[in-house]
């Protein structure tokens, strides 16, 4: 094997190479869910206190937050096991992102407990957004049962 350049620059040669694709996954690592892909708990309040700011500042007109949770969810999880409860997971998350407009954030914060984030949005179009939510997964079934989610809207 042929060593190019001086063997003691290496790392440095290296860390320029491969340092920023290291950074970008030490940073996803850290606010992405590992099962969803959703942004997670870290990124919610990192989020939400720069959110409020813009609010504060001007740079955001109106902040409307939502939460849910899935509905019985442990009992899911206790019939059918842990892998139904991941894929009930991933599909709402997938469902969610499928509808969600590019002002809206969506973020795991607990088991089976979510927010959304939505800039520049009203009230009433936040609780818009969570009906949508809730039609689209009307149509949804896991082992003949139905999924059903609580949710909670608020507006900054």
């Amino acid at each position: 094997m042929k060593c190019h350049g001086d063997p003691k620059d290496a790392p440095k040669e290296f860390l320029m190479q491969y340092g920023d694709k290291k950074n970008e996954t030490i940073e996803r690592l850290a606010n992405i869910d590992q099962l969803t892909g959703c942004y997670n708990r870290r990124s919610f309040h990192k989020d939400l206190t720069k959110s409020i700011k813009m609010c504060e500042d001007g740079r955001l007109h109106t902040l409307s937050l939502a939460t849910f949770d899935i509905d019985h969810f442990k009992s899911f999880n206790d019939r059918y096991g842990h892998p139904t409860g991941d894929k009930i997971l991933e599909d709402i998350v997938a469902l969610v992102k499928k509808i969600q407009s590019p002002r809206e954030r969506l973020y795991r914060v607990g088991g089976e407990e979510f927010m959304v984030i939505y800039h520049n949005t009203t009230l009433q179009e936040a609780i818009g957004s969570c009906q949508e939510i809730q039609k689209s997964l009307k149509e949804y079934k896991i082992h003949e049962g139905n999924i059903t989610l609580s949710f909670g809207v608020c507006q900054y």
